[in-house]
Formats: C-alpha cells, structure tokens, sequence
C-alpha cells in the first residue's frame, strides 16, 4: 500500500472539519522541519513548532480524527463556519508551495525519500491518539525539505498562522485552562530535546525570554539541566572530587529536647538551631532529615552513600529554581558524630519568623489532629495540584524521590486568611506545602544503584507493591512511576482527609496488593465527593496508565524516551488536570 493512501484510510470516514483537520495535520509536517541559519530563525522556527503543537492539541481535544468530534450539527452556525474557514484558510497556506516560496520565503531544496509503510503503522501503533497517530505517520511521508531565505516573510507566515489558530482556540475552547498555551510550549520544546529535530532548543532559549513565557524558560532549563546532569553521572570516565564541598560540621547545631520543641518523628528529621548567629543562616531554626547507613556494609558503602548526599545537595542548592519545586532550601549535609547517620540540613523559608510561627507540621499530623475539621474543597484541590507539581519539578532535574508521603509533606499555621464574619478559621493554612524526605533520593540514571533495602513501615505503605518489600518480597529497581504511585495514595488521603493506613485491611496477609484494593473499593467512590476528574487522576496515578506509555515494554523502561514520557504523562494528566479542580 502507498504511504499516502494509508494516511488517506485515516481520513475517509471523517467529517468536513474532521478532514479539513486532518489536512492541516498532514500539510503542517511538511514544513515541520525547516531548515536555516541564525539565532533569529531559531526563534522563528519554534514559534512555527508551538503553533503546530497547538494546532494539535486543539484536534485532540476536539477528537479532531475521531468519530463523533468536531460535530457541527452540535455547534451554532456561526462557529460552524468560523471553524470550517479557520481550517480551510491553515490548510490554504500550508499546502500551496508557490505561495511559500514566493510570499513567505521558503525554497524547497530536495526530496525526501518515503518510508516504508511498516515504519508507518509501527509508529502509528505506538500512540494512542488518533490525531498523534496520523501527525506522526504523516510526518514520515514528508517529500519536500524546506529551508528559509527570508525571516521576515517567514515571520509572517508565523504571525497568519497564529491568527488562525488562536480563532480555533476562541470559538471552541479547549478544557485545559488559561495555562494550557505555556504547558504546549513547554512540551514543543521537551519533545525536542528526545528527537532532535530543528535548531537545538537550548540556543533560543535567550530569544524566548523576550516573550511572556517565563514558565517555559524555567522548565526548560531544568530540562537541560537534568539531561546534562545524567550524561554526566553515568558516564564510566566520571572522577569524583577527592573533597565534599556541601559538607559541614556537627558541632555548628543545637539540638533542642522534644519537651523544648515538639517533634513527633525525631527518627526522619529534627529541628536544629545554631550555636551562633553567622552567614550560614539568618533564622535561628533549621530542619535536619536524617539517612542512616550500614557500618556492616563497610567504609565504601559510608562514602558512596556521602557522595549521593553531596549531589543531592548540590541538585537542591541549585539556582534559579521554580517556585513549583517548594522545597526548603538545603544548606548542606554532615556526618553525625554520635549514630551512624548523615544529616541532610535546611533552611526555613525567608519569612519564618520563629517568634510568631510554630515549626511546621506534617500533613499527616493535620490530618490526625483535625481530623474534624475538614478543609474546604478548593483548599483540597489546590494543595492536591501543589503536590503534584512538586513531584513533577523534583522530575525534571533527574532526580527520584522515593518516600512520598503525608508525613514528609509540611505545612505551616502562618499566612491564614483573616476570619470573615461566620467562616470558621482554618487552624493550618494549605496554601504552602513543602516537599521534605528526600534523605533516599537519587538521580534517576541506569548505572545509578537503586537501594533494596525494605523501606520502614510508615513508607512502605504509600509504595507500589513492586517497590514494598512487604512478607520478603524482592524490591524491583525503583523508577518515578512509583512516586507517583505513591503521590496517588496522598490524593487519596487528600480526598478523604484520612491517613492511608485507615484503609490498609486489619490481618491482611503481608503481600497483600494494597493498590488494588482501593482501586476496587475506594477510587471509585471518589468521585462522589471530589468530582470525576479527581477520580480519575487518582486512578491513573496508581495504574500507571498514562495514555503515552501504553506501548513501552518493560526493557524500554530505563530509556530517555520513556523517562520522558513518564514526565510528560504526570504534567498533562495529573498536574494539568488537577489545576482545572474547581469546588
């Protein structure tokens, strides 16, 4: 079968917009990669790339190649129409090569060879979504190569085709929000990084900043960042610094008793204070998270375990940061003088003022200390979407989490709102969580060793069973699908605003599978109390079932591509998502 006609089977049973969509997709990757030279082009080409991801976002959520989307006998004439010119016009310009050549100031300089239809349907086969599919085979059948003698012209060609897209956007809406145009962004210039396609996303960045996409240039940074960093760690020729530079001593901290300060783990974290007043810290409290080792494992053990801990802190020193992270800035680590221990040390925030502000408190404990006075449902919501993005920020530097959980999760009584007139006040303000626990973290890199140690109880809970270790069970190599696993069980714990052990069965057998009895008996309930689409990112979240990896098999699962798609999959059907939440 021909290429073309197997994209054309695509189309055949579509409607008008259907087709006309359709068309688009297929004519915006014929000039999907144009070539030429200059920081100016490389700006221009990804504004032409957002564009396009834009354009098929829209189809997508649109169910632009699907039976039953973009139906115009359910739209007002006028859309109708609006949307049916938009398309004819996109298609207009995309696909009369004189007018490319002679208006916009594309030269076709070659052909390229189709492939073969096998690589068509294989690539077909590996997305889930119709428009994805077809953009993608489409995108293999390209015959002409362009390359851009004029920038200014090809600006104009931008400029129209935004115009064009935006009246998309305007006369039927996507669900994703006011947000939704700098995530695309963000996503163009990610997908780039996989498949290398175009100029090299991390030479416009400079040119990007003039626009207003300050949320892009961050994420991609730490995008950059993160890739850089892992090619750095696993690479076999890495020589590690004979000094610590993060490393500090003991002696510096006080550590106040527990009937001074309350501190109901002082086996994950204690609060610290200085012994003097200097330019390590301008607050009087700290917070250290403890990491034990194993003194039978031997001195390598102790130093590799110190040598994680000095890229840890050096990953959570790391500046600029985006405020989505919402972690405590890290000072540094020590080795404990009294217990086999280092101790992983931070800083309160600039405005903790130890005076007015208790120290914090775990979700856990707010849960269980109010246990009656249940937030309001946008306060949940919103600390849900927090919660999410951190994971999602902690991610996209490389780095695993491992102990996500209600306890390593704090909260502050600072910032309330003032009390209205009748409105009870909230005893613990939800506007600020910050993500703790990263004492077991690791980069997120194949040749870095993944702990097998049995995890504590309190952690093990909120673990998928591959990663519990629960009745001697072994403990596969830990991947971030499990943290957000185990970000889904604080959802749960956020919906019901009751600690996950309330659920665990009394007498279960030690392998129980957890996860999938609150598929079966809680998940579904969910939806009753936290809407439909609460639900169903707490399912997706415990499943594993983002629509991106369906096609993975499990020896891609150290792969780039894949890590990639498990990143891409959290932001756009968790974080994404729960930000829409409204009570």
């Amino acid at each position: 079968m021909d290429p073309a006609s197997a994209a054309g089977l695509v189309m055949a049973a579509l409607s008008l917009p259907q087709q006309l969509f359709s068309t688009g997709v297929v004519a915006y990757t014929t000039i999907s990669d144009v070539r030429g030279m200059g920081r100016s082009l490389g700006e221009h080409y990804w504004l032409f790339k957002v564009q396009e991801s834009r354009y098929l976002f829209w189809g997508m959520c649109h169910k632009g190649c699907s039976p039953g989307g973009l139906n115009v006998d359910q739209m007002p004439r006028p859309i109708s129409e609006a949307i049916v010119n938009s398309l004819i016009q996109i298609n207009g310009i995309l696909e009369d090569k004189n007018t490319l050549s002679s208006r916009y100031g594309l030269e076709r300089v070659g052909d390229l060879q189709p492939r073969e239809f096998s690589a068509i349907r294989r690539e077909s086969q590996r997305q889930q979504n119709m428009v994805a599919r077809l953009h993608t085979s489409s995108s293999l059948l390209q015959k002409l190569q362009w390359v851009v003698r004029d920038q200014g012209r090809f600006a104009d060609l931008i400029q129209q085709l935004t115009g064009l897209i935006d009246a998309l956007y305007e006369m039927l809406p996507v669900p994703a929000g006011p947000w939704v145009n700098d995530t695309i962004t963000a996503q163009t210039l990610a997908d780039a990084l996989i498949t290398g396609r175009g100029s090299r996303p991390i030479d416009v960045i400079p040119g990007l900043a003039d626009h207003p996409l300050t949320t892009l240039v961050e994420r991609q940074r730490a995008t950059i960042q993160s890739a850089s960093r892992e090619q750095v760690e696993n690479s076999p020729t890495t020589l590690r610094p004979p000094f610590w530079n993060f490393s500090f001593d003991m002696q510096r901290l006080n550590f106040p008793g527990r009937d001074v300060i309350v501190n109901p783990q002082p086996h994950l974290r204690s609060w610290a204070r200085l012994t003097q007043a200097d330019a390590f810290s301008g607050q009087d409290f700290l917070m250290v998270e403890w990491r034990q080792y194993d003194l039978r494992r031997g001195e390598e053990s102790k130093v590799s375990l110190q040598a994680r801990l000095e890229a840890l802190s050096k990953m959570l020193k790391e500046k600029p940061r985006l405020d989505s992270f919402r972690v405590f800035d890290c000072v540094g680590y020590f080795l404990d003088n009294s217990e086999p221990r280092f101790g992983l040390t931070f800083r309160f925030p600039s405005d903790y003022n130890p005076e007015r502000d208790p120290v914090p408190m775990s979700l856990l404990e707010v849960m269980t200390s109010f246990s009656k006075d249940i937030p309001y449902l946008g306060d949940r919501y919103r600390l849900a979407y927090n919660l999410a993005e951190s994971i999602h920020a902690l991610h996209s530097t490389g780095w695993l989490h491992k102990s996500v959980c209600s306890r390593n999760i704090l909260l502050f009584r600072k910032n309330l709102h003032p009390a209205l007139p009748g409105v009870t006040q909230r005893p613990v303000s939800l506007e600020t969580p910050y993500s703790t626990g990263f004492a077991m973290s690791r980069p997120d890199g194949p040749a870095t060793d993944s702990s097998l140690t049995v995890p504590t109880l309190e952690v093990a809970l909120y673990r998928h069973l591959d990663v519990q270790g629960f009745g001697g069970r072994a403990i596969s190599k830990y991947r971030a699908i499990y943290d957000i696993y185990s970000l889904g069980m604080v959802l749960i714990e956020i919906a019901t605003w009751q600690p996950i052990e309330d659920f665990y069965p009394r007498g279960a057998a030690p392998d129980i599978n957890f996860g999938n009895i609150l598929l079966q008996k809680l998940v579904p309930r969910l939806g009753a109390s936290m809407g439909e689409q609460y639900m169903n990112v707490v399912r997706k979240c415990l499943e594993g079932s983002f629509e991106r990896l369906a096609s993975f098999s499990q020896d891609e699962y150290t792969s780039v591509t894949y890590k990639e798609n498990v990143r891409q999959g959290l932001l756009w059907e968790v974080v994404n998502i729960l930000r829409e939440c409204r009570a």
